[in-house]
């Protein structure tokens, strides 16, 4: 086949024929990754990753192809880098299916962007920047800094849920994560922290951020004040469950509302953000003003 005639196929084809192919060698630490990601509340924001990156990609393709062409100088090379980093991190086992995808998902997510670099060229990869980055959140988090997060989550619900206790009028004595309330004892497990919606909401605030925000610095607040809604959130909810279960009904302890309440309170969250996000827009505007303003 000429040169002429490849470039006259359409130009999804030579992408998705590739992008194929490499999910043989793939297929292992992919199945591996989103078995992890159902089996455990940890990774499940995982399973949904690389669907919002093709949803970003696809409601943005007039922007991110309209100066689409082959590169093969620079995206082969590349392709193969990632193809032999991958061999390179493959051969060397980990003690856990975290470890291993730890080290093998980036350059899996390289010789992607390697072949969209080859099949679209370097001013669309440019321009797609933010749903191939966006991939980089299939990595999953080692487990050692999972369980600090977990902790400090721990940490700052009790402390945040301890004043709504105290504000309430509850009578609440605490000692660590243990919290003695009239006839009830409750504690902070690790599943109280709120680990799960937690990473949920940082990826829902990073897609959010690329949405509506044009700054990285503004972009970068909206992500850290995610921490604070979340304790806030997750202590809101041990405060609500267990005044229910003290005054109302011991039920609620243990009910639907503890076991299948987090969607209800995640979106108490998201409400908070909401105004966050529109003080930052207006303060990227007023910045740009100034700035325009300076000169």
């Amino acid at each position: 086949m000429s040169l002429l005639s490849f470039r006259s196929m359409p130009r999804h084809l030579p992408f998705l024929l590739v992008f194929l192919v490499l999910l043989v060698p793939f297929w292992q630490p992919l199945s591996m990754l989103f078995r992890m990601a159902i089996e455990s509340d940890r990774y499940t924001y995982i399973v949904f990753v690389p669907f919002i990156s093709l949803c970003v990609f696809y409601f943005e393709r007039k922007a991110i192809l309209s100066n689409a062409h082959y590169a093969p100088r620079s995206g082969i090379p590349l392709l193969a880098f990632g193809l032999i980093l991958f061999w390179l991190l493959k051969r060397h086992p980990s003690s856990t299916d975290a470890g291993g995808l730890l080290r093998v998902m980036p350059s899996i997510i390289l010789v992607w962007a390697a072949v969209f670099l080859l099949c679209y060229g370097a001013q669309s990869l440019r321009a797609a920047a933010f749903p191939v980055c966006f991939l980089l959140l299939m990595v999953p988090i080692p487990v050692s800094v999972l369980n600090q997060i977990t902790l400090g989550l721990q940490k700052g619900s009790a402390d945040v849920s301890y004043l709504l206790f105290k504000i309430s009028g509850i009578p609440v004595f605490r000692q660590g994560f243990r919290f003695s309330l009239p006839s009830v004892e409750i504690e902070i497990a690790e599943q109280c922290s709120g680990i799960r919606s937690s990473l949920a909401m940082v990826v829902t605030t990073i897609l959010a951020g690329h949405m509506f925000l044009r700054s990285w610095w503004s972009k970068g607040l909206l992500v850290l004040f995610t921490v604070p809604v979340v304790i806030f959130k997750n202590s809101v909810r041990i405060v609500v469950i267990s005044a229910l279960g003290v005054y109302v009904n011991r039920a609620f302890l243990y009910g639907d509302l503890h076991r299948r309440g987090g969607l209800l309170f995640a979106l108490l969250g998201l409400l908070i953000l909401v105004p966050a996000l529109a003080v930052l827009q207006r303060a990227e505007r007023r910045f740009r003003l100034d700035s325009t303003s300076a000169r």
